[in-house]
């Protein structure tokens, strides 16, 4: 089952698990909610893995490579926990459906007569 998944991936072909039913085919709003969805569980992991690493009661007493290899991951798992969180900008409503209707009145104000 899961060769078969992966062979139809290359196809432009995914299935996704559901709850109770099994296996269903995405659709293209399901394609675009999956991303959402794997950001969740990468935000909570890497959330988890923080509070792992606060763990350490005695982070001067580890070596300096065990030291830098801590900082390093708490900036990653931190970046990661970061930019997972960002909501996708709202895109902006249609200015006019005139773009150009107020062109003439620019130009005017930048060249007074």
């Amino acid at each position: 089952m899961r060769s078969a998944r992966h062979a139809l991936r290359s196809e432009g072909i995914l299935f996704g698990t559901i709850i109770g039913e099994g296996l269903r085919r995405l659709t293209d709003q399901d394609k675009v909610k999956k991303p959402e969805a794997f950001k969740k569980r990468v935000m909570r992991g890497a959330g988890r893995e923080l509070k792992d690493l606060t763990t350490i009661a005695n982070f001067g007493a580890l070596g300096k490579a065990d030291q830098h290899s801590v900082t390093l991951n708490r900036t990653i798992l931190g970046a990661i926990r970061q930019s997972a969180s960002v909501k996708p900008d709202k895109i902006a409503p249609a200015a006019s459906d005139k773009p150009m209707a107020n062109v003439a009145r620019l130009v005017e104000m930048k060249n007074p007569k």
